[in-house]
């Protein structure tokens, strides 16, 4: 999760710090718009699809 803060505000005006708060606080949330959570779907939808 912190490697993927650190991207998004990799060579942007967004600090890591509100970078990570967004990032945390999407995960909470579940929104698709987060990396970690984005991920896990993804994973869900090939076990399902190998099933």
């Amino acid at each position: 999760m912190t490697q993927t803060a650190f991207q998004k505000s990799f060579k942007t005006k967004k600090s890591t710090a509100v970078a990570l708060a967004e990032e945390i606080s999407n995960a909470y949330f579940a929104s698709p718009n987060s990396f970690v959570i984005s991920k896990k779907l993804e994973l869900e939808r090939q076990a399902d699809a190998s099933r």
